[in-house]
């Protein structure tokens, strides 16, 4: 397989966001790039997309199954404060420190898209030992939009609300042949599969 094949399928998948729960642009990614290779991939009821590489018309019940996931941590709008911060929970047991300061996009019923930056409260270390002693919970952490939001019928005017999606931003990059990102569990493995679909269709 083609290095360049790989890295590019990874980032791909990577800069595409999928919060568990919220995957449906990253599927329809995966069905496209399946069908430019010229197979038939389908989805089950589950949402699985299962894509037969070789089919043995003899046999079946023979054969190898692989599998990875794109599904990704992240975070849903709980609900909104009055000065028009986003409270929010998390989607995957993650330490809430791994997050912290990371940029995120908010994801309407809407299909609305916003920024934001998900930080603590009281951030400023300027005459605070605040920053230092706060505990990383989601009573001392937030969104914070970038709008111009003073309450929260502000934020509800832009058709926010509890339930929505929310991805951190991936920070994809690639250095000295090495890939860092976030969600490189499990979208690195999706994006080999892809690229191993896309030898095998050379040879056949």
């Amino acid at each position: 397989m083609e290095k360049e094949t790989i890295i590019s399928y990874i980032k791909d998948l990577c800069t595409r966001p999928s919060p568990t729960g919220f995957t449906k642009k990253c599927e329809k990614y995966l069905m496209e790039e399946f069908k430019k290779l010229g197979y038939q991939p389908y989805q089950n009821n589950k949402g699985n997309i299962i894509v037969p590489i070789y089919e043995n018309e003899n046999n079946k019940n023979d054969g190898l199954l692989l599998s990875a996931h794109i599904d990704t941590l992240g975070l849903m709008v709980r609900s909104i404060k009055e000065e028009g911060g986003l409270q929010v929970t998390n989607l995957g047991g993650f330490p809430l420190n791994y997050g912290e300061f990371e940029n995120v996009k908010i994801f309407t019923r809407d299909g609305k898209e916003f920024e934001g930056v998900f930080r603590l409260n009281e951030p400023s270390v300027h005459g605070s030992d605040t920053p230092r002693v706060s505990k990383r919970n989601f009573d001392e952490m937030e969104v914070v939009l970038d709008e111009i939001v003073e309450s929260d019928e502000d934020v509800e005017k832009l058709g926010i609300g509890a339930g929505d999606f929310v991805a951190f931003d991936p920070r994809f990059r690639y250095s000295n042949g090495f890939i860092k990102s976030r969600h490189l569990d499990d979208k690195a493995s999706s994006g080999v599969l892809l690229a191993l679909a896309k030898e095998i269709k050379k040879k056949i």
